[in-house]
């Protein structure tokens, strides 16, 4: 005989939590809810509501609750605030989680070679840049 489930509202068992990678790396925020019945789930980047693109970002949903947002290949643009938003008709869920893209940043400054050597027989350098 089955037994009957309670009715209950969204909740994040597992929370999203902050990822830092570099550019071209391959990002996974993954969740899990439990909700009765199963929650409808969004996924958002700041409040614009993301949507699949194919070979950049996709959404998976497995039957025991836990969410993933995919994105193939960081970059910077895609640095910011995502959110998992679970709903159900008894109420609403969120889990929110920070990717930073690190970027390496170069300063270049001018330098100055100064060599003195003697050789035999004489030789004559060049420097280029």
């Amino acid at each position: 005989m089955l037994e009957k489930v309670a009715p209950k509202a969204p909740e994040f068992v597992v929370k999203l939590h902050d990822k830092s990678v570099r550019p071209t790396e391959r990002v996974t925020f993954e969740c899990k809810v439990e909700a009765e019945p199963d929650a409808k789930i969004t996924w958002f980047k700041g409040e614009e509501k993301l949507a699949e693109e194919p070979g950049k970002l996709h959404v998976e949903s497995e039957p025991d609750g836990t969410q993933r947002l995919i994105l193939e290949s960081a970059e910077p643009s895609q640095e910011g605030d995502y959110s998992c938003v679970a709903e159900n008709p008894l109420g609403q869920a969120k889990t929110e989680a920070k990717l930073t893209v690190e970027c390496i940043h170069f300063n270049f400054y001018k330098l100055n070679f100064i060599t003195a050597f003697t050789s035999f027989p004489k030789i004559s350098t060049d420097w280029a840049r």
